[in-house]
């Protein structure tokens, strides 16, 4: 009997052992399974991670790139708000010389010389503005080609204008006209013309 017993032994530890490396392949492929379905779900994660950032990253960028640009408009519309103060304060210091210029007793000298230069007054009609017709006389002597004097209200601050009627060409010789020039050469970026004439 100890024989079948003995055999009987044999047979349930084969079929154990049998069994075991079965579980034991079973347990092998299922880690070998779980390590990749664990590898591909890491991939997985990594991918969508760096998508999200890339998205993020993007939309960061925009945002980014949005305050910059909004930034640069404000700073755009501070300089040319200032700009616009200061072309205005310094024209307005302009006009005040002017004027007080235009009551000086050399204005009278400095309008007749400059219109004494001119060449070919004849027939030319001078024009002035309103306040300086009181010049016309004395005008009119240094350049006698003149034909007639006239009243410009286009003219305020000084100065005189030339207009030959026979061409219909006007010689602009007015502080009105040089001023307005600058002011467009300022408000440009350009820096100011200084000019000696009138």
């Amino acid at each position: 009997m100890d024989n079948a017993q003995e055999k009987l032994d044999r047979f349930i530890a084969a079929v154990a052992q049998d069994a075991q490396n079965k579980a034991d392949e079973i347990v092998a492929a299922a880690r070998s399974e779980s390590d990749e379905i664990l590898s591909l779900a890491e991939e997985s994660a990594r991918d969508e991670f760096e998508r999200d950032l890339a998205d993020n990253k993007k939309a960061d960028m925009g945002r980014c790139a949005r305050e910059i640009s909004r930034a640069q408009l404000e700073a755009k519309k501070r300089v040319l708000t200032r700009r616009r103060e200061l072309s205005q304060a310094v024209f307005d210091k302009v006009r005040q010389l002017i004027d007080a210029y235009t009551a000086s007793p050399e204005y009278e000298k400095k309008l007749a010389d400059s219109l004494g230069a001119e060449k070919d007054t004849a027939g030319c009609v001078l024009m002035l503005s309103p306040r300086d017709m009181y010049l016309a006389d004395a005008l009119k002597a240094a350049a006698p080609g003149i034909s007639e004097v006239r009243s410009d209200s286009g003219t305020v601050l000084g100065g005189y204008s030339l207009l030959d009627e026979s061409t219909g060409i006007i010689r602009d010789n007015t502080f009105d006209s040089r001023l307005l020039e600058e002011e467009q050469r300022f408000a440009s970026g350009t820096a100011l013309y200084t000019d000696t004439d009138v």
